[in-house]
């Protein structure tokens, strides 16, 4: 999953530290909230399945 800034619509940083979460815009040069942070959902390269679901093929049927 990819998260983006909400403001400019680039990749953030994820930010670790103490157990805490956050995510730090490059561009904006400023922190931003999990709340306001914009999710992605990466999409499979093509030809290829996701890894949590088998391919067509793989179920034997």
């Amino acid at each position: 999953m990819m998260h983006l800034c909400p403001d400019c619509q680039q990749p953030l940083e994820l930010l670790m530290a103490c157990g805490c979460r956050d995510y730090f815009c490059n561009q904006c040069q400023q922190l931003v909230s999990k709340g306001r942070v914009k999710r992605l959902a990466s999409r499979p390269i093509d030809g290829q399945t996701p890894a949590n679901q088998p391919s067509s093929s793989a179920t034997g049927h």
